[in-house]
């Protein structure tokens, strides 16, 4: 059965297999992503980019931000996990 971590209608289903890490960290990853990255752009669907390719974007954005270490290992924690649990490892055709 998969986990849930819901604040208000806001929720990130992973199958406990994936929970590699500290859930909570993911759950902050999927926040200061959705919080600090749309600030300046348009959120990003997890299959725009590669599994190997997000961790590269997100460290040199962080570069470019306020965004503590904590919060760039926690955004990228979140990617990769979410990416990997749905099978995302490649782009999808983008539209």
């Amino acid at each position: 059965k998969p986990e849930e971590k819901a604040t208000g209608k806001n929720f990130v289903w992973l199958p406990k297999t994936v929970l590699e890490h500290d859930a909570d960290a993911i759950w902050r990853g999927r926040i200061a992503a959705m919080n600090q990255c749309t600030r300046c752009h348009r959120p990003y669907g997890l299959n725009e980019f590669s599994l190997e390719e997000w961790p590269q974007i997100i460290q040199r954005m962080g570069e470019r931000t306020s965004l503590t270490n904590k919060e760039v290992d926690d955004i990228i924690l979140y990617y990769t996990t979410v990416i990997k649990a749905s099978d995302f490892s490649f782009p999808l055709e983008k539209q």
